[in-house]
């Protein structure tokens, strides 16, 4: 879970060279939780470990190695459109190119039950009361649904009910609740159909809260970038208030990696304003910028 973890299992400090090791983490939002943590090695580690290189950490007691060319691993990751975030955005360091991205499906698998294979059972589902706990039971067609259901996602990449991976484990609580009003304990199709109908509303409900805080999102993202804009605005008119006519790349290559977006687009908009000129570096790139000092719009 952590660099340190990772060099540990390579056989760091140590003349054995490590067996091919192969990191497995099924719960994407752990792994991203631990590489956003302050201080921590996994990242860069997950990064070096890809090329093969170096590798190395401090932690309290010891510095931990491990000599690059003397290991061979791999990171299988398992995520979900919704989880995959934090691998494909964020800071580019090129950490998502080092994956090998693929969907888990299999266009050649089959559908239904099969020769000697059940249909697929549900989870069971138990209400607890008092020292009397209810295990709730559902009808042959009602599991074959499921089976195919699960089925088609595999083979397809999707789910094909009300879209969502623990729809079912839902639709089967809300279906025994129904069947628990009628004081019994075995759901039937008319509490599965009600179940599906509360869970379709439910997940019209939950993608228009997605959309509306994407929304949000979007426009506070708007509105941080154009403040940013401004921000670098000030910046290079100051700095070529102190030296006129400095390189492009090079005031560019002075910002933080996540602002020079921001700083393009002062650029760009402060030559659309017609306060700074954009020299050319003979290949119809940018070259130097320099500040029009004798425009009524000099000052920030």
């Amino acid at each position: 879970g952590s660099g340190e973890g990772l060099l540990t299992q390579l056989n760091a400090n140590k003349d054995e060279p490590p067996a091919p090791t192969l990191f497995v983490e099924n719960e994407v939002t752990k792994l991203t939780k631990v590489m956003n943590r302050d201080g921590s090695t996994l990242r860069p580690c997950v990064l070096s470990m890809f090329s093969g290189e170096d590798m190395g950490v401090t932690n309290k007691s010891e510095r931990l190695r491990v000599k690059g060319g003397s290991y061979s691993a791999s990171l299988l990751i398992s995520c979900q459109y919704d989880t995959a975030g934090p691998l494909v955005s964020g800071v580019d360091d090129g950490l998502s190119e080092r994956f090998l991205w693929v969907e888990t499906i299999d266009p050649f698998s089959p559908v239904g039950s099969r020769r000697g294979d059940g249909p697929h059972l549900l989870k069971t589902v138990t209400f607890t009361h008092s020292d009397c706990p209810l295990h709730f039971t559902f009808p042959d067609g009602i599991r074959e649904s499921v089976r195919r259901a699960h089925d088609m996602s595999r083979k397809m990449g999707r789910f094909t009910g009300t879209g969502g991976a623990h729809d079912t484990e839902i639709q089967a609580r809300v279906a025994s609740g129904f069947a628990a009003l009628r004081s019994t304990t075995c759901v039937d199709h008319d509490d599965w159909e009600r179940a599906g109908v509360i869970l379709a509303y439910s997940n019209r409900v939950k993608r228009f809260i997605r959309a509306h805080v994407e929304a949000m999102s979007d426009e506070a993202e708007q509105d941080r970038f154009t403040k940013q804009v401004e921000r670098r605005k000030k910046a290079i008119i100051t700095a070529l208030e102190k030296s006129n006519g400095q390189r492009w790349t090079t005031m560019r290559n002075g910002v933080n990696i996540r602002c020079r977006d921001a700083f393009d687009s002062a650029v760009e908009a402060l030559r659309d304003e017609g306060r700074i000129r954009i020299g050319s570096d003979g290949s119809g790139r940018w070259g130097s910028l320099w500040l029009l000092s004798g425009n009524s719009l000099y000052a920030v």
